[in-house]
């Protein structure tokens, strides 16, 4: 820390303002570096020979970073996705975002540039037509423009990606009964598509069925608490009370 400061004080005043471009550029250069050793690990099998599955590669990345996990796994995601992937032998595939990988590996693009594309790509299915040209938008936008232009422009292809997408097919109602009874409800006929009067504040939507018994284990309650529990504090004369009465036949007397 001591070095950095006294290099920086020993910059002119004229040499202080392109400063933070330069460094910048250096820290674009150095981010797509280690995405490309990330993507060395898992291709050339080093992280396998170390005993690192997979699924294991961000562990493995955050010994030699002393990173956060979180930070690691999007960084094996980045490499992953800008990045040739070994398919066996000597064959390769080619990255799922190559105008990203290009951008990248040129120094054209930040991290933050990045975070936004795969963001945005996210929402764009593998086999989707367009997905390439996305790609090459995306990367040609953040090389001469901000994180945020290109988070814009996601939100353009998330909004085309939808009205674009054909409508979901009937479901299977028999299937959806059939699988609410699995987990303990019963249902009786299908409500249309608002459930407005069977959620609770903040919580997601319920399936549509007419709710009319659930298991113990369930709570669909507003005060969270299930008939099994409110009936567990009726007391023994309570219970007695309202159980109908038995009914004993008469013994004929001569």
């Amino acid at each position: 820390m001591g070095d950095a400061i006294s290099l920086v004080d020993a910059l002119s005043d004229s040499e202080v303002k392109p400063f933070p471009r330069d460094a910048c550029v250096e820290f674009a250069r150095a981010y797509a570096a280690m995405v490309a050793a990330i993507a060395a690990l898992e291709n050339r099998g080093i992280a396998a020979a170390d005993g690192y599955l997979p699924r294991q590669t961000a562990q493995l990345v955050k010994q030699l970073t002393r990173q956060s996990l979180g930070d690691c796994r999007w960084l094996v995601k980045v490499a992953r996705l800008t990045s040739q992937r070994a398919t066996g032998g000597s064959c390769f595939a080619d990255a799922e975002l190559p105008a990203t990988a290009v951008a990248l590996a040129e120094v054209g693009i930040t991290p933050g540039h990045v975070r936004e594309i795969v963001k945005a790509m996210s929402v764009v299915p593998p086999g989707w037509p367009d997905r390439e040209g996305f790609d090459r938008s995306l990367a040609g936008l953040a090389r001469s423009g901000y994180p945020e232009d290109v988070k814009e422009l996601g939100k353009v292809i998330a909004d085309r990606i939808e009205q674009e997408t054909p409508p979901p097919e009937d479901d299977d109602d028999d299937g959806r009964l059939a699988e609410l009874i699995l987990h303990g409800i019963t249902c009786a006929g299908v409500l249309p598509h608002d459930t407005r009067p069977f959620r609770r504040r903040n919580q997601a939507p319920q399936p549509r069925a007419a709710v009319l018994r659930t298991s113990p284990n369930r709570a669909p309650f507003a005060n969270g608490k299930s008939k099994c529990a409110a009936g567990s504090r009726i007391s023994s004369r309570q219970r007695s009370s309202t159980r109908p009465a038995r009914r004993y036949g008469t013994r004929a007397t001569a």
